[in-house]
């Protein structure tokens, strides 16, 4: 299988992630960091509610952690928001988003691409 299919299988599994072993596999097969993890929920809508067909609605949490105790230190509900937030860390394990330039290379600076001098 292509990279492409195994992101879209990731991406539309319908199974719930219920241990961080898992979490941090679903954020793996994503594309996120190492150390990210994607909390994954289902819930199933009854036929009632949806004409006669019953429905999954997936809702994923992208957590990218950090710091001593490795906990959570910027979460997101949105994968896109998320994957360009992740562009931004330059350096896996760290949460300190640095501006990527177009050459591939990273620069100190906010995401509006103003460096500031910050003693």
């Amino acid at each position: 299988p292509t990279v492409t299919e195994l992101y879209s299988r990731a991406m539309l599994d319908p199974k719930p992630t219920t241990t961080i072993k898992s979490q941090k596999q679903l954020a793996y097969a994503l594309g996120y960091p190492l150390d990210w993890r994607v909390e994954r929920t289902v819930k199933v809508l009854d036929a009632e509610e949806k004409g006669g067909k019953q429905k999954l609605v997936i809702k994923d949490r992208i957590h990218a952690l950090g710091g001593k105790k490795n906990k959570t230190k910027f979460m997101w509900l949105h994968h896109e928001a998320a994957q360009k937030a992740a562009a931004l860390f330059a350096q896996e394990g760290t949460l300190t988003p640095t501006v990527v330039s177009a050459t591939g290379g990273a620069s100190s600076g906010n995401s509006a691409g103003n460096s500031s001098n910050m003693k």
